[in-house]
């Protein structure tokens, strides 16, 4: 039996050695370089003369730093040295590069902006700002000036292409490739003579395991392919366009010569296929053959990054062309908003009870809301950047317009489109 606690030996600790108090002192970076200075040096003079010009270097410091305090920004010392010609005619030179470029300028005020009056400030944060100073430089002749890599402009009634810049070279073009998955699903519909509000699919594992964007949708979750069509178009969701993309894809196998055989001797529950998505692409190039895209490659149907994914931006005028020419198309990418019930129960209800849930989409292309604009899709990925693809529409006055990786701030695309038909409907 252990003693009690107030039987036990006191525990004996070595006493603490008082610390010295030691200052520490951390000189400044201005005063470490008037010492060095003062060391290497010889026109300061005398020891007195390097103390005095210590003291008054460190009494500058003090004041600088109040000031800061008291302002919230930094103010040159009167005293010092510093010729402000220079610095007006660095940051003037700097702003009229940016300008030249077609680049925001920030917020501010130009150095001699009393001498060149007239001079903006725009915002580069403000699209607005951005499309009236692309405005002010509109050129009566030529093409519109759009600071994408690559751009073309169609025009919807002849179907001849009206300008274009870099517009025959091959880039990745992001979740664009949503039209060619839905326009693909809305013919193979038409074709299996379904209707596509009353026939219901469900979502797989792989589908919601995509990435990027998404509708939100849930493994196991069931609903009809024509709110799967608005769930790919609208919030551009990589999920919706997988479920698409699979459920046709066993369609287009069990539909296949060679394997028709084979399905009916063993019976469709005996048969797994591998990847469906495969015949669901080579779907998606047929049909680009077929609209003479003769540089596009489908190798994805949600239009992630891919090095095999590729297309023009010639060619996806052509295929928005032809997408808008389908009445479903042209009616789910008008749309600025959609909501629908989802159920992860077969079969599903359409009102909202125990196993559902109702979701709600908004359109990414936010030209909608200005009057004229009909469509069509954006998209942005790491590889291929910002990209958008838009229709607009004023009495005669109808084109499709696609700009491919702009390479500026990703909101100011709809500021390029806007410019663009803004050039072409002043000519």
């Amino acid at each position: 039996m252990l003693p009690p606690l107030a039987n036990k030996p006191p525990l004996y600790k070595r006493a603490a050695t008082p610390k010295r108090e030691q200052k520490i002192i951390t000189p400044s970076r201005q005063e470490k370089y008037v010492r060095c200075s003062s060391i290497r040096s010889d026109s300061l003079g005398s020891k007195d003369e390097r103390d005095s010009s210590f003291s008054d270097t460190k009494s500058r410091t003090s004041t600088h730093k109040s000031v800061v305090r008291q302002t919230g920004q930094l103010t040159p010392s009167k005293d010092k040295a510093i010729d402000p010609s220079f610095i007006n005619l660095t940051n003037e030179v700097s702003t009229k590069r940016k300008i030249n470029l077609g680049l925001p300028v920030a917020v501010g005020i130009l150095p001699s902006q009393a001498i060149l009056p007239g001079r903006r400030i725009v915002s580069s944060r403000s699209t607005r700002s951005i499309i009236q100073r692309q405005r002010s430089n509109v050129s009566s002749d030529g093409p519109p000036k759009i600071t994408a890599k690559s751009w073309a402009i169609l025009d919807v009634n002849t179907g001849t292409l009206l300008h274009g810049k870099k517009e025959t070279i091959q880039r990745e073009f992001a979740s664009i490739t949503k039209v060619m998955t839905c326009l693909v699903s809305c013919r193979l519909i038409r074709e299996m003579e379904i209707d596509p509000s009353d026939t219901f699919v469900q979502v797989c594992e792989a589908a919601t395991k995509c990435g990027g964007t998404t509708a939100n949708l849930v493994e196991g979750d069931f609903l009809s392919i024509w709110d799967l069509l608005h769930g790919a178009l609208l919030p551009s969701g990589n999920d919706a366009a997988w479920t698409l993309a699979e459920n046709f894809g066993i369609y287009l196998f069990y539909n296949r010569d060679k394997f028709k055989g084979i399905v009916n001797e063993l019976g469709e529950d005996y048969l797994q296929i591998a990847n469906p998505v495969q015949y669901f692409l080579e779907e998606m190039n047929i049909l680009a053959a077929q609209m003479k895209l003769t540089n596009t490659c489908f190798a994805s149907p949600t239009g992630l990054s891919n090095i095999r994914n590729k297309s023009t931006a010639s060619d996806l005028t052509k295929l928005c062309l032809n997408a808008l020419q389908d009445p479903w198309i042209s009616q789910i990418v008008a749309c600025q908003s959609y909501e629908c019930i989802v159920s992860n129960r077969y079969p599903p209800c359409r009102e909202l009870d125990y196993g559902s849930r109702r979701l709600a989409w908004e359109n990414t292309n936010k030209l909608l809301s200005k009057e004229g604009y009909y469509g069509v899709k954006t998209g942005i990925t790491p590889n291929a950047g910002p990209c958008l693809s838009s229709a607009f529409k004023q009495g005669d006055f109808n084109i499709i317009i696609v700009l491919s990786l702009i390479h500026i701030s990703e909101p100011t695309r709809q500021a390029e489109i806007s410019y663009a038909v803004f050039c072409l409907k002043k000519k």
